[in-house]
């Protein structure tokens, strides 16, 4: 992805991989795209366009599962988006909120505390309905999170090792985290970081992160 045009040409210096989405087949056709909300500089990508094999998503489950959205005034959202929550296949998000949003779940991290896990004394946030497993808040994966201070710096943590929910939780709370969430984990766990690959998966993702520097 930081080879394509345009981005190669604006100092990509990080990309992680985000959203869960559906296998290749025969390692060149999508089953189906990521399967959160989905918006790039304003616009959406995901739900009525967002074709699985077995059809579309009638309902659109954006509104299920965490996600984590960046204004175009460079604030951030990380948890479920409140703003359509029924019959959203077809809902446009204010392109000034969600300027640039990808998917992922579940949230494991608010106000400060664990949510899941055996070292939690909050439940995992029932994310099931939008297809994200209630065991993905006590097994291990190799795992890809982002969260976010009060003061508004990101964090993202990446491991290529298997770790629970409780491993990640704990170094981004030593970080400051007061809301973080999980992304695709497992193969699609990957990092690269000027010019290397950090962490490699086993397959070829559909949508990442990317970083810029400005110099």
């Amino acid at each position: 992805m930081v080879a394509r045009s345009p981005y190669s040409s604006r100092n990509p210096v990080l990309a992680f991989n985000t959203d869960y989405f559906g296998n290749l087949n025969n390692d060149t056709v999508f089953e189906h795209g990521p399967e959160g909300l989905t918006v790039k500089n304003g616009a959406r990508f995901d739900g009525y366009k967002g074709v699985w094999s077995g059809g579309i998503d009638t309902d659109g489950n954006e509104w299920k599962r965490s996600s984590l959205s960046i204004s175009n005034s460079k604030t951030i959202r990380i948890g479920k988006q409140t703003d359509c929550t029924s019959n959203c296949v077809y809902w446009n998000p204010n392109p000034s909120a969600y300027y640039n949003t990808t998917g992922g779940g579940p949230l494991f991290i608010e106000n400060g505390q664990r949510i899941g896990g055996p070292g939690s004394t909050q439940p995992c946030r029932n994310e099931s309905a939008g297809g994200i497993p209630d065991w993905y808040c006590t097994n291990s994966f190799n795992w890809t999170a982002a969260g976010v201070t009060q003061d508004g710096r990101y964090l993202i943590v990446a491991v290529g090792t298997s770790q629970t929910m409780d491993t990640m939780a704990t170094v981004l709370l030593a970080e400051g985290a007061w809301r973080a969430m999980k992304f695709d984990g497992g193969g699609s766990t990957q990092v690269w970081y000027k010019g290397s690959n950090i962490i490699w998966g086993d397959r070829r993702v559909a949508n990442a992160i990317l970083v810029f520097s400005s110099q």
